[in-house]
């Protein structure tokens, strides 16, 4: 399952990337952090590989709590 978390995170951070500026400003548009704060909507494919890379990192689930939690928070603030 983590790497299919690494995956999926990687491969729509990626797609994001392809029209940055398209999936900003409609990223803007429900995410609460990039409305008040845009940088946020140009940083977060950057995390979403990040999270994909760390959950393929971490083959020895060291860090897996940590990961899981930088996830839900993400995830989550993008979810209100």
């Amino acid at each position: 399952m983590n790497d299919v978390m690494g995956i999926w995170f990687i491969l729509f951070g990626v797609l994001k990337l392809l029209d940055l500026e398209g999936f900003v400003k409609t990223f803007m548009q429900y995410d609460i952090v990039a409305k008040k704060w845009t940088p946020y909507g140009y940083l977060f494919p950057f995390l979403e590989i990040g999270l994909g890379i760390a959950y393929l990192r971490d083959t020895q689930m060291h860090y897996r709590l940590t990961i899981n939690i930088v996830t839900v928070l993400i995830v989550g603030i993008t979810g209100i």
